[in-house]
């Protein structure tokens, strides 16, 4: 199958480990992989353990729009459609996805097993113990990253492909956390610069810290977060 998968990763101590993937598929679309988030689930008046986040990004070229969809994949595999988000493509060229405050990385369990032929980039190492990493990503659509003027305390990846780039950036912070939080963002959700034809690394950043504010305060329990 016709395909690019870049697996985007941290460092707890100089062991990797993986944040998310994303894969290009035919056409163009994006699939965002975000593994090791088991929880349970209510589905159809039954528990059922969920065990990766899915986010995909398509053009719906007949209706001028952008469309993003969250989904699930349950134990078992069955794939199940939380919230779809669609936007015009004249109105906007970025939208954000979702932000992170990543658990406590350092089982085994969120260990990167890519194979050496796969695209992998890290965003820096820290230590759980001490420290913890949040990180937001970004979709984006012919919308050029403008370099901020001054040095930022965060890392920034952009990572390219045919129809849209994914932006992920990410901070990390002077203490701990255990089991972290998922935050997703409406498609339409304002964002500094969305509608330009760049955008600058501290509109990010400023996405980040937003977005930061609201995790720190109202944490997720066990990754599950609100819409």
């Amino acid at each position: 199958m016709d395909r690019r998968e870049t697996r985007v990763a941290a460092s707890c101590n100089g062991v990797a480990k993986e944040l998310l993937c994303v894969r290009e598929l035919p056409g163009g679309d994006l699939l965002i992989l975000l593994r090791n988030t088991e929880y349970p689930i209510q589905i159809g008046g039954k528990a059922r353990q969920v065990v990766e986040q899915r986010y995909s990004i398509h053009r719906d070229a007949k209706a001028q729009q952008v469309v993003i969809k969250h989904s699930l994949r349950i134990a078992g595999g069955r794939i199940v459609t939380i919230a779809s988000f669609a936007d015009a493509m004249g109105d906007a060229r970025a939208w954000p996805v979702f932000s992170r405050l990543a658990p406590d990385l350092r089982s085994d369990r969120f260990d990167l097993k890519a194979p050496a032929s796969l695209n992998t980039l890290d965003m820096g190492d820290y230590d759980p113990r001490m420290q913890s990493l949040c990180y937001a990503v970004v979709a984006h659509r012919r919308q050029a990253l403008s370099p901020a003027a001054d040095t930022l305390p965060i890392a920034l990846a952009r990572l390219s492909f045919r129809e849209f780039d994914i932006s992920v950036v990410a901070r990390i912070l002077p203490q701990p956390t255990t089991d972290g939080a998922l935050m997703h963002h409406r498609a339409q959700a304002p964002m500094a610069g969305a509608t330009n034809e760049a955008m600058s690394e501290a509109e990010l950043a400023q996405h980040l810290d937003a977005a930061l504010r609201q995790l720190i305060a109202v944490p997720a329990p066990r990754e599950q977060a609100a819409e």
